[in-house]
């Protein structure tokens, strides 16, 4: 087995097998996290939401079925009050 440079301490005839950990960056100098009503979720998040596979949204998308999403360049983007209500509105018995 390879192993890539290690680290030494000075004066330290032992290698250290990891290397320092970096500190952490004040709160202010770390960017905004979406919080979570702001954060759109992928296809993925939805189907994790739902608990259905990713190919069953993908299948609805071609039918006019799904949630509706917003596409982003490539990418398909759901806004999660949305998806819910179209929950809500599919319920049986609603």
């Amino acid at each position: 087995m390879k192993r890539s440079a290690a680290q030494t301490e000075p004066g330290s005839d032992q290698l250290a097998l990891w290397p320092e950990p970096r500190p952490k960056q004040p709160a202010a100098e770390r960017p905004p996290r979406p919080a979570d009503d702001d954060r759109l979720w992928s296809i993925r998040d939805v189907g994790r939401f739902l608990g259905v596979p990713v190919a069953t949204i993908y299948q609805w998308r071609v039918r006019g079925e799904g949630p509706p999403a917003t596409k982003l360049g490539k990418h398909l983007r759901y806004e999660p009050g949305v998806v819910r209500a179209w929950v809500r509105e599919h319920r049986e018995g609603a």
